[in-house]
């Protein structure tokens, strides 16, 4: 699993820095890897969609939260031919607030 982290600052919501959001982030994804595929899908849909309502701004407008679109169609998400997530990368995207706990 791939995951791109900015080397600089990221504006969060409580102003951390965006390396240990990436940390986060990077656990979470690394804990979908452990579980049963079907499981993994599920548990990544639903983390894709909270993590659009807690972040503000229109890079991630293609994440949707209703219909049939795959988070592998996301913008700055990459998926393996099973459909699980290999990279996630959200850097340059100017957005603002923080991830949610996965």
């Amino acid at each position: 699993v791939n995951l791109i982290c900015p080397l600089v600052s990221f504006s969060v919501l409580s102003s951390m820095a965006f390396q240990p959001i990436c940390l986060l982030s990077l656990t979470v994804l690394l804990s979908w890897l452990l579980t049963p595929l079907g499981a993994t899908s599920n548990r990544q849909s639903e983390y894709f969609i909270l993590m659009k309502s807690s972040l503000s701004g229109n890079a991630l407008s293609d994440w949707r939260t209703k219909g049939e679109s795959s988070y592998c169609n996301y913008t700055g998400i990459t998926c393996n031919i099973q459909g699980q997530v290999t990279k996630v990368n959200i850097s340059g995207c100017s957005l603002k607030g923080s991830l949610p706990p996965g």
